[in-house]
């Protein structure tokens, strides 16, 4: 699939979910935002009413627990998320709330699609800098002593102001800033480089805190393939034990009329660590279907259909990972949830010994 986010919008194009989309190539949240600033008070009140469900926490800068907007949103607070998105004091919103709201303005079938086409959206975009907004670490390379961490900032919005660095920190006491050293009140635009002189063989994080958002980036951490490896195995072992002590099934073997078996094999993990953030996807396999429904059910004529979330946990703050990744159903269970504090543990323990 090509990066595009049309293909995914294109899916919505007969629901309710629909009203929300205006740029085809641009992600839902974006839309969904620039709906908002489109939208007056009224207009959205009417839509509400009219079956449109919104029920959704905004994140705003300064705003410790955010801004609800739902069916009972005053006037006043909707202009203050209007202003908010207008000002770049916004952030994302998490995951499960954004898809709630496609979830509960379409049917479960569109819906299952949707998020079929977003979950290979994201695999196929998740190394694509022109999809990535904000101020994140664009590379981390190394030659010889030197460290050299690129920055990059790109506005979601075009109002949006560049961040501003609050404090920058590293452990002085084996690094040493050689090029592109921040203090407090530097703005940082478009690319910014900075280049750090190991002097000690040991581990630290570098820190930069902005008006946006802080970075954490740990050097040296060692986040080997072969933790990788056992970090997909442990996630997929306990994510498989929680659901089969719920009584969940998943079933691992399939014989097929022509004598074949087919091992489904285990719950799926892709684990990718930058900087600290590990970013998963969990597949977990539901059920098999005849691609020829009046032909046998063959190893080349079926198709193993899939359930599962994506997302990301903080592997250097793990208390921070409060969210819950939930399914509805999977495995013959239903409300299956996963915490992202439980997957930031898992993974971490698992390069304890490395």
């Amino acid at each position: 699939m090509p990066c595009d986010y049309n293909a995914c919008h294109q899916i919505l194009r007969n629901t309710k979910a629909n009203v929300f989309i205006s740029e085809s190539s641009s992600s839902f949240q974006k839309n969904f935002y620039q709906w908002i600033v489109h939208t007056d008070y009224e207009e959205y009140m009417k839509r509400v009413q009219g079956g449109l469900s919104i029920d959704v926490n905004i994140p705003i800068k300064g705003i410790p627990l955010g801004q609800k907007l739902s069916g009972s949103t005053t006037k006043e607070e909707y202009k203050r998320i209007q202003k908010a998105i207008k000002d770049g004091t916004i952030e994302n919103i998490d995951e499960t709330e954004r898809q709630k709201l496609i979830m509960h303005n379409t049917d479960p079938e569109i819906y299952r699609s949707w998020l079929a086409c977003m979950t290979e959206m994201i695999r196929t975009c998740n190394d694509d800098d022109e999809e990535k907004v904000g101020l994140y670490i664009k590379e981390i390379s190394r030659s010889g002593q030197d460290i050299i961490i690129n920055l990059k900032y790109t506005p979601e919005f075009p109002q949006d102001s560049p961040p501003r660095v609050e404090s920058f920190s590293y452990p002085e006491d084996f690094l040493e800033c050689k090029e592109g050293c921040l203090k407090k009140d530097d703005i940082i635009e478009g690319e910014h480089a900075l280049i750090f002189r190991r002097k000690a063989d040991t581990e630290g994080i570098i820190v930069i805190n902005t008006t946006r958002n802080t970075l954490s980036i740990p050097i040296n951490r060692k986040y080997t393939a072969i933790g990788i490896k056992s970090a997909k195995d442990n996630l997929s072992t306990f994510v498989r034990t929680s659901i089969e002590e719920r009584g969940g099934v998943i079933r691992q073997h399939e014989t097929f009329s022509d004598g074949t078996v087919f091992d489904m094999g285990p719950i799926v993990t892709n684990i990718d660590i930058d900087s600290g953030i590990a970013a998963f996807r969990i597949e977990i396999p539901s059920m098999t279907a005849k691609i020829d429904e009046n032909g046998p059910l063959t190893a080349s004529n079926r198709r193993t259909l899939y359930t599962g979330f994506v997302g990301q946990v903080d592997l250097l703050h793990p208390e921070r990972n409060q969210r819950s990744y939930c399914l509805e159903f999977v495995a013959d269970i239903s409300n299956f949830c996963v915490g992202a504090d439980q997957i930031a543990n898992i993974i971490n323990s698992s390069f304890d010994d490395q």
